[in-house]
């Protein structure tokens, strides 16, 4: 997990700046990480690519309001062998999450302080549009008003 920290997060530091230094601050080995960066990816690890490659093509076409049941079973029909933990699983680490309520599922975007680990931002809709993870980001903003140059680090999901 620290080793694609240090993978994510390097091109947030200046050019100059040693990953060796990177590496020393998260806690891990350089000649470790290299190792890491040379390693294929798992099994598991490509398709989870795959099928989370078939995941965002569904949201693309306009199915995003479908929950992990309906997609699972979309993506079933198009030959993927998945099943509805794997999927949800998917939906929850890019930032997906489908909370059930009494209106019925509901789609929750959160912005979190990384320092704190406190919720600073949260909305909450019937679909899943890219306003929604817009607005988490806008109430973060009125409550921490953070100063000039913060970064707000994301999954790099499609609606990020």
């Amino acid at each position: 997990m620290r080793f694609r920290f240090v993978e994510e997060h390097r091109a947030n530091f200046p050019a100059n700046f040693p990953a060796n230094r990177l590496c020393d601050v998260v806690g891990v080995s350089a000649r470790v990480l290299r190792a890491f960066r040379r390693r294929p990816a798992g099994r598991r690890q490509r398709s989870d690519m795959v099928t989370l490659a078939h995941i965002k093509e569904q949201s693309r076409l306009g199915l995003d309001s479908y929950g992990r049941p309906r997609l699972t079973e979309e993506l079933k029909e198009i030959g993927l062998d998945v099943g509805h933990r794997r999927v949800g699983r998917l939906m929850r680490h890019n930032g997906i999450s489908v909370v059930w309520t009494r209106e019925g599922w509901l789609y929750l975007a959160v912005i979190l302080d990384l320092h704190s680990r406190r919720v600073i931002g949260w909305a909450v809709s019937n679909r899943m549009k890219r306003d929604l993870a817009t607005r988490a980001l806008r109430m973060a903003i009125a409550f921490r008003q953070p100063p000039k140059g913060c970064i707000h680090h994301t999954d790099r999901g499609s609606q990020y």
